[in-house]
């Protein structure tokens, strides 16, 4: 009896295992987080293969292959589900962990993008340190500045600064915006 069991437990198990496949993506469907594969030793096409755990979620890390790049899939040889464990091209990731981090449209989206692009940090310290050259220049001329006058009700002359400073230019966010970052 023992015997008859013991063969059952690993035929059980082998139904549970799962087979490795490596296969081209002919097609992803991002609304449905899968992608339609064809294995590379010309066996049948793998539709509908998931690319995170839960078909359903809507959370979680997901990598979404390149059209056209070779993937990984582990396959149960129940002839049930299937997932891509590996692939050599991305297209795109997207994160929700809470918080989200999008890498389509060539660039990165955090949390929507609705605080607008990241700060370009060599583009804005150039236009800051514009503006404090032009106040060490109003310093110096307001410093080497004197007045000539007389005491008496008569008008006096007074004396212009020799280094007028130039004005300030306006910040613009293209100046210091990175598109390619929202947050």
């Amino acid at each position: 009896m023992g015997n008859i069991k013991n063969r059952l437990v690993e035929l059980a198990r082998r139904a549970q295992e799962m087979r490795i496949v490596v296969c081209r993506v002919d097609e992803v469907n991002r609304a449905r987080r899968t992608v339609y594969c064809t294995p590379i030793d010309e066996s049948a096409p793998l539709p509908a293969v998931n690319l995170q755990a839960n078909q359903g979620g809507d959370t979680g890390v997901v990598v979404f292959p390149k059209q056209g790049s070779y993937v990984i899939v582990g396959v149960m040889n129940t002839g049930g589900a299937a997932a891509v464990l590996l692939t050599d091209e991305v297209e795109s990731i997207e994160i929700d962990v809470p918080y989200q981090a999008d890498t389509d449209n060539g660039g990165i989206v955090l949390n929507g993008g609705s605080l607008g692009g990241l700060v370009k940090i060599e583009a804005l310290t150039e236009k800051l340190n514009g503006l404090v050259d032009v106040v060490n220049g109003l310093i110096r001329n307001y410093n080497a500045h004197t007045h000539t006058y007389s005491a008496t009700p008569t008008a006096g002359t007074t004396a212009i600064p020799l280094d007028p400073a130039d004005s300030a230019s306006a910040f613009e966010r293209n100046d210091y915006e990175d598109k390619s970052i929202k947050h």
